[in-house]
């Protein structure tokens, strides 16, 4: 204890008499406390088949320390300082979380991405057509007679383009977004718009349409001429008066 060996030497033959033979063994040892210290070596020992080990003698190891002037000597390392390799579960760790920071970095710009992009996108104004509302939806309501859907059976496609119609000429006429919308918020949408009776009639389109599409119903003949007839009539009954034209009748009342 107190003693530290900082390197050994090779085994030495000092003398060689015969079968006796003179080893010798050197040491580097270093202490740092003050003190005497009992220096004493195991040494194994064979001959034939008897193996033993004994000592060596006892030697005594005074340290002493001494003052140094540091202006007339430099003081050195015993041993330079040793270089480590650089493993990888060194910095394993670090790597780790670098990673996972890029990668909630690259998923938050993508995100902010999209949504100045769908944002930019909402912004686009939609042109209206230039034709009036009524004039699209009566065109589109003949042409929907012309093709002959419920005549061939095809009862839930002929109500699905009839309600569209509706529903597109009530977004064009009042701005109210009826496509997304039931039947029923439809109806409160236009309450205040139009009369008790037109409210009637495009409550029995709606109706008979969402019996056909999700119950499974299928209307009769009469139900499917007199649905177009409402449909036809809703239009005609709702659309907007021309300024010029109000403003000549009002002239010819007076």
């Amino acid at each position: 204890p107190g003693i530290e060996i900082l390197k050994e030497y090779p085994i030495d033959t000092v003398e060689s008499n015969g079968r006796q033979i003179t080893l010798s063994k050197r040491y580097l040892l270093t202490s740092f406390d003050q003190g005497y210290y009992t220096v004493q070596y195991p040494i194994l020992y064979t001959d034939k088949n008897i193996t033993d080990t004994i000592f060596s003698s006892s030697n005594r190891l005074f340290v002493n320390t001494f003052e140094i002037d540091t202006t007339k000597q430099q003081i050195y390392d015993i041993k330079p300082q040793q270089k480590m390799s650089l493993k990888f579960g060194e910095f394993s760790g670090y790597l780790l979380i670098t990673l996972v920071a890029v990668a909630i970095l690259l998923w938050l710009t993508m995100r902010i991405i999209r949504y100045y992009r769908q944002r930019g996108a909402n912004k686009i104004t939609v042109e209206k057509p230039t034709e009036a509302p009524e004039v699209i939806a009566i065109r589109a309501l003949e042409e929907l007679q012309n093709e002959k859907l419920w005549q061939n059976n095809r009862h839930k496609l002929y109500y699905t383009r009839l309600t569209d119609i509706i529903r597109t000429y009530i977004d064009q006429r009042w701005d109210i977004n009826s496509m997304e919308m039931t039947s029923s918020e439809t109806l409160r949408a236009v309450d205040k718009l139009i009369s008790k009776d037109i409210k009637a009639q495009l409550g029995r389109i709606l109706t008979t349409a969402d019996y056909v599409k999700f119950a499974k119903y299928k209307p009769e003949t009469e139900d499917n001429e007199m649905s177009w007839n409402d449909a036809y009539d809703f239009v005609e009954q709702t659309k907007a008066i021309p300024e010029q034209e109000t403003i000549i009748n009002n002239n010819e009342n007076r």
